[in-house]
């Protein structure tokens, strides 16, 4: 088995790190910031995603294939309920488009490199535990749901209908399963029951890829929220 996990090198997770650095070295009352009271309040944020490149071999049946994804940032959004101030459980939406390269040999013998974007999808359940309880919290996070990564290959099998067979779609290659995260990050209360989240963490999946049967990708949020 040959799989590379890259260092970060995504700009969003950068960007995501130096803010959480810089505003846990900014005191609080200096900022100008208040304790929000969360207890029995419900969440929602919009979300920048970054997911990182990783290469996988094995990916078409043998050992010399292989498939490499691009790193690529895409969108999502979450719910979520606060138990209390340091406990909450959130509903999270998100997607990717990167691009990736698949090398293989096809039956002939004479190696074939190919291009395409994949679209790559995640819903998942986080439970969050905050730390401290005033506007700047540090949390850690677990998470389970579903991921997936469709390569936009057609399969052959196309299937068509309604009035004159007006809507026709075509089966395509994909890997499907459970999924579950384990992630750290920093939240910060703004003014206007506004909020900031940043979190870095690793997703994995249930259904393997190639010879790796627990593939996995670094993944980085950035979150702007309203508490209500």
């Amino acid at each position: 088995m040959d799989l590379k996990i890259p260092v970060l090198s995504t700009k969003i997770l950068v960007l995501a790190l130096i803010a959480s650095i810089s505003v846990i070295s900014v005191p609080a009352n200096a900022a100008g910031l208040k304790k929000v009271k969360r207890t029995g309040t419900w969440e929602a944020t919009f979300l920048l995603r970054n997911q990182s490149s990783e290469t996988y071999t094995g990916a078409g049946g043998f050992s010399d294939d292989s498939i490499s994804f691009d790193s690529d940032m895409g969108f999502g959004f979450s719910f979520g309920y606060n138990f209390d101030q340091h406990l909450s459980l959130g509903l999270e939406f998100s997607g990717n488009r990167p691009r990736y390269t698949a090398e293989f040999n096809d039956e002939n013998g004479d190696p074939q490199t190919l291009r395409r974007e994949a679209d790559a999808y995640a819903t998942m359940f986080k439970l969050r535990y905050h730390f401290l309880d005033g506007p700047i919290q540090p949390f850690v996070s677990g998470g389970l749901g579903w991921t997936g990564i469709d390569s936009n290959i057609g399969t052959g099998n196309s299937y068509c209908s309604g009035y004159y067979y007006w809507y026709c779609y075509e089966d395509t290659f994909g890997t499907w399963g459970v999924g579950y995260t384990a992630e750290v990050g920093v939240r910060m209360d703004l003014p206007n029951r506004l909020f900031l989240r940043g979190s870095y963490g690793r997703q994995w999946s249930t259904k393997s890829i190639g010879s790796e049967s627990t593939p996995s990708f670094d993944v980085g949020n950035l979150e702007l929220g309203v508490t209500f």
